[in-house]
């Protein structure tokens, strides 16, 4: 079981870290953009729809429900009896000095929520904005206070607040979704990366054996080649260097057996000299001379 196991070592390790990194880095940056996008995008058109719910309310508020400072209280109560979404937020009137004078919870009134747009709403007479935690509850919200004007005087300020949690929990979940379909992208590159570099140090380390087997003296030794690209080649050349060792390696063992065969010292008998042909029987032959006649 254990020689099936893959290690990531050497050329698959070399290989995955130069092509998984920046895949890695440039998805990682992708799903942060897309988050902090997905992010900007809720708090934006939440911010959007009570800006909107803010402007409109207060200017029906002035105009059509409160006449008189002295219609404040009166004219808020009302109104925020008849807030129909307090299911999906918090209507709140603010008087001058900061404090929650009606609230379509009720449980707010008499208290002094202390963030930065109701302090801004009187300052500048212009709408103001706050996200963050509430310091009376500590939950995170999101809130836009809009000024009550009679008389060109700011005499309170229209207040909507609405919680976070639920966006951030859509968030969460849309976060969630990112983050496994970068962890899916990933594994499915690391696969498919196992994949080719499996098929390239495969043939790579049976090439590498049989060179080490031609090293150790197994000349001729030859691989089969079922490949038709770079690999092929290398096979091809390595089957060509083992048969050309091979065929150099039986020259140079006949060159050093035929001296061996030749290199016997000759017999006496070779070496001596040719008798004298053999004149036994024969009768010598004399010859007369003759002069002149």
């Amino acid at each position: 079981m254990g020689k099936n196991r893959i290690e990531i070592t050497g050329l698959r390790k070399r290989w995955l870290i130069s092509s998984l990194s920046p895949i890695f880095v440039v998805a990682l940056l992708v799903a942060v953009t897309f988050c902090v996008g997905m992010t900007n995008y809720y708090y934006s058109m939440m911010l959007d729809g009570l800006r909107t719910r803010a402007t409109h309310a207060s200017v029906y508020f002035t105009s059509n429900t409160m006449n008189s400072y002295g219609e404040f209280y009166q004219a808020a109560n009302s109104f925020a009896a008849e807030f129909e979404e307090r299911d999906l937020m918090e209507l709140q009137f603010i008087r001058s000095t900061g404090d929650i004078l009606v609230s379509s919870y009720g449980l707010t009134a008499g208290t002094a929520p202390g963030t930065p747009d109701i302090l801004e709403v009187f300052q500048t007479g212009q709408m103001s904005s706050f996200r963050g935690v509430d310091a009376s509850t500590g939950e995170h919200i999101m809130s836009v206070c809009a000024p009550l004007l009679l008389d060109d005087q700011v005499v309170g300020a229209m207040r909507y607040v609405t919680s976070m949690s639920a966006v951030q929990r859509e968030l969460l979940i849309t976060v969630g979704v990112a983050a496994g379909l970068l962890i899916i992208g990933i594994g499915m590159v690391y696969v498919s990366n196992m994949v080719f570099i499996n098929n390239v140090v495969e043939p790579v380390a049976e090439v590498t054996e049989t060179a080490k087997r031609i090293a150790g003296g197994s000349y001729g030794t030859q691989m089969e080649n079922p490949y038709r690209d770079e690999i092929g080649q290398l096979i091809d050349a390595i089957n060509n260097m083992s048969s050309q060792i091979s065929k150099s390696e039986r020259i140079k063992s006949d060159r050093r057996r035929r001296p061996r065969a030749s290199s016997s010292p000759p017999s006496p008998t070779s070496c001596a000299p040719p008798s004298p042909p053999s004149t036994a029987g024969a009768k010598p032959s004399w010859r007369t001379p003759t002069g002149p006649s």
